[in-house]
């Protein structure tokens, strides 16, 4: 039987990543807030998660087998950027033992800056200001 490591809100912490791609394990399933949550100007921040995803995460998930979503954390522009793993946001894809994993990446609307991920659940719904 197959097995499989879950982790999520590593935001970029690269000691929890070696120890999490360290595991034995025959794939890594990660549930959002993947990369770095740095202060500084915008434009820095997305650097940094940019230059993460691309630099290190995306040479991690080419070592296995590792399924992911986005968190409320990860920017949208940076994202793209992670290669070799299996993005499952909205989709199905083939798993272990002839089994399928599915993901969704959106939250409801947090009062944070951020807002690729987020979702309205309904048309009147509306946020708290």
């Amino acid at each position: 039987m197959a097995s499989f490591v879950y982790a999520s809100d590593l935001h970029g912490n690269q000691e929890s990543y070696e120890r999490l791609f360290e595991a034995e394990a025959d794939a890594v399933v990660l549930g959002g807030d993947l990369l770095p949550h740095t202060k500084g100007t915008l434009e820095s921040r997305i650097e940094a998660q940019r230059a993460f995803a691309r630099d290190y995460l995306s040479r991690k998930f080419g070592s296995r087998p590792c399924y992911w979503i986005a968190g409320n954390d990860d920017w949208g522009c940076a994202v793209p950027l992670l290669e070799n793993g299996t993005p499952i946001h909205g989709r199905a894809a083939p798993f272990l033992d002839g089994l399928s994993i599915a993901g969704y990446a959106y939250v409801p609307v947090t009062p944070f800056g951020m807002k690729d991920h987020d979702r309205y659940d309904s048309d009147d719904w509306s946020p708290r200001v």
